[in-house]
């Protein structure tokens, strides 16, 4: 499954999706999942959306605000708040890696998290 940010984007950036099950059925195989696998979904990519569409209501109101929001589209090369933000996210959720070990002890947090994602 193939997802991309914006119609406009190359294909050297899009982002490829494997569908990566969040905890492995083998708990001896796979004892850790990087974060990023488990948060990197059509719905993330829906909040570039919904975050650019906040932006655009509360812009205007505070020149603070503004010029700090042109600053990080700037900065980033982007006409998209809601793109870094979740560029950033997935970037440093790249560096977290989840002990299914400790997911798997615990049920509740398995459970949290799964939702969480969904």
């Amino acid at each position: 499954k193939t997802l991309q940010f914006h119609p406009q984007i190359s294909e050297d950036e899009l982002i490829l999706d494997a569908d990566l099950p969040l905890l492995s059925p083998t708990k001896d195989l796979v004892t850790t999942v990087n974060l990023r696998s488990a948060i990197d979904s059509p719905l993330l990519n829906e909040a570039v959306g919904w975050i650019d569409r906040l932006v655009d209501l509360i812009g205007g109101y505070n020149d603070k605000l503004d010029q700090y929001l042109d600053h990080l589209t700037n900065t980033h090369q982007s006409n998209s708040v809601g793109e870094v933000v979740v560029e950033q996210l997935l970037q440093w959720a790249g560096l977290v890696t989840l002990d299914t070990k400790k997911l798997n002890a615990s049920p509740s947090f398995r459970r949290k998290l799964v939702e969480k994602l969904r």
